[in-house]
């Protein structure tokens, strides 16, 4: 099923998830679904509607590449940015690589009031090794 993505339109959790699979070559497991959310900082509840326009979805969709790309990559996942290995897989770890190379150093001079963002950025670091 292609899910359509318009810039007026709004998308609640199961689609954004639908089309995260998309874009991704790959779907999400309900782990890695959980994980998502929870880096976020979103709670979804059954009482309370939670929707997205486009510019959250691109940031959503941009965030999860990063984070899941090494899960997704491993377990086979199509032919997403993340997904069928090669050429694609191999530069999105030299970037990724070049982006967070020195973060350890970086994050040593800043005092991070979260540890989950300390955490969260260090996941990111090592996706791309």
């Amino acid at each position: 099923m292609k899910v359509q993505l318009w810039a007026s339109s709004l998308l609640f959790p199961q689609s954004l998830i639908k089309a995260l699979a998309e874009v991704l070559g790959a779907v999400l497991s309900t782990e890695q679904q959980r994980r998502l959310w929870s880096s976020l900082g979103i709670t979804l509840r059954q009482h309370i509607q939670t929707s997205f326009d486009y510019r959250q979805f691109a940031g959503v969709a941009a965030f999860s590449e990063r984070i899941f790309a090494a899960e997704l990559t491993t377990r086979g996942g199509g032919g997403g940015c993340s997904g069928g290995g090669g050429e694609a897989v191999t530069t999105t770890a030299e970037i990724e690589h070049a982006d967070f190379d020195r973060l350890l150093a970086k994050l040593d001079g800043i005092d991070m009031r979260s540890a989950e963002m300390r955490q969260l950025l260090l996941t990111i670091k090592e996706s791309g090794q």
